[in-house]
């Protein structure tokens, strides 16, 4: 059962590919600096304004 984006079955959880996300980012915050990882996610957010929100690099639950 999913509730705001948990899910609580057993105990509350978060998706895998959340976590796989976040990890990504700490990992580029780590190689490549904040400034750099900053600029370089605003890019992609900048190249997905026409994409459905499905396709969105970081989608937001309505």
């Amino acid at each position: 059962m999913e509730v705001t984006g948990l899910t609580i079955n057993k105990f509350p959880n978060v998706r895998r590919k959340f976590i796989d996300r976040i990890r990504g980012a700490l990992n580029a915050w780590e190689r490549n600096g904040y400034a750099k990882t900053q600029q370089g996610w605003q890019d992609r957010i900048a190249a997905s304004e026409n994409l459905p929100v499905d396709q969105k690099p970081w989608k937001r639950q309505y």
